[in-house]
């Protein structure tokens, strides 16, 4: 059983350190720009899969793809390795590893 955090969401550090404590090796999150942005800023993420598809979708009212408070100015980007892209389709996959130590 795992205590909520803060907000009254469930730690993702904590629940990442008792799936490992079960010899879980990898975890999937697969949701929305609150759940990415909550992993990246916890620093459980070690890569990345997105795809990106063929369309424009922007402006005010659209979120992307990381919600939260982001990392903003450009220095405080959180730097990532591009492993791979390959397309799929219409699509483009791209795959990149998070380096949260530089």
């Amino acid at each position: 059983v795992l205590d909520r955090d803060s907000t009254g969401g469930v730690s993702l550090p904590a629940l990442i350190d008792l799936l490992g404590k079960r010899d879980l090796q990898g975890v999937v999150l697969e949701g929305g720009p609150t759940l990415a942005w909550s992993a990246i800023r916890d620093g459980v993420v070690d890569q990345l899969v997105l795809y990106i598809a063929p369309m424009l979708v922007g402006g005010r009212e659209a979120t992307g793809w990381l919600a939260g408070s982001g990392f903003a100015p450009v220095g405080r980007a959180a730097p990532v390795e591009i492993v791979s892209i390959e397309r799929l389709g219409p699509d483009v996959k791209v795959v990149a590893d998070v380096h949260r130590d530089r």
